[in-house]
């Protein structure tokens, strides 16, 4: 049985809400049904694991980038027709 329950809550620091989240209340009715578990945050860990790419990541990431400098490569060679002068 595992000793620790591994909440996700918003951390986000400009995130200020004065009514409790769906996560915050989440966590306060499992720390009054299980007290003898501790309640941890999980962003620790997921922050560690967003950092971390999979080869199939890394290829979408590319190949987004490519296209966006298609597009805009497009997107400036018509406003240069335009006489915008961008």
């Amino acid at each position: 049985m595992s000793e620790n329950i591994y909440i996700n809550l918003n951390e986000n620091d400009r995130f200020a809400n004065k009514v409790p989240y769906n996560g915050l209340t989440f966590g306060n009715q499992l720390m009054a049904k299980y007290p003898a578990h501790k309640v941890e945050r999980s962003a620790p860990i997921l922050a560690n694991l967003r950092m971390v790419k999979q080869p199939e990541e890394i290829g979408a990431l590319e190949r987004s980038d490519r296209y966006y400098k298609i597009w805009t490569r497009k997107d400036f060679k018509i406003y240069q027709t335009w006489g915008l002068g961008i």
